[in-house]
């Protein structure tokens, strides 16, 4: 072969490659995947699953994650289970005001 055919099979196969490549990139490799709590034991879960792993409630009922926001400034409503922030003085699902001591009243 010449030294034409030799670059230009050598180019096709770097292509062919890269082409490999982006297309396993695009398959979501290294991305992070959504999370979800489950409402029964308070787990964080995977979000390519469809049931609690450590309870095995189903996946339907799902609340956000709270992780992303400090402690000291949220509070959890002992009634619904829910995340709030610490300027609500009532839970934004259920509407249940919360104790002096930072918890739901009542």
């Amino acid at each position: 072969m010449d030294p034409f055919t030799i670059a230009f099979l050598a180019f096709m196969g770097s292509l062919l490659a890269f082409a490999a490549w982006a297309f396993r990139q695009n398959l979501g490799r290294g991305r992070p995947e959504a999370v979800w709590d489950c409402l029964v034991c308070r787990i964080t879960n995977e979000g390519t699953l469809e049931v609690c792993w450590n309870c095995g409630r189903p996946a339907g009922e799902i609340r956000p994650s709270a992780s992303h926001v400090p402690l000291d400034s949220r509070w959890l409503c002992d009634s619904c289970g829910l995340w709030n922030r610490v300027a609500r003085e009532a839970c934004w699902n259920c509407r249940r005001g919360r104790s002096k001591d930072g918890h739901e009243a009542g």
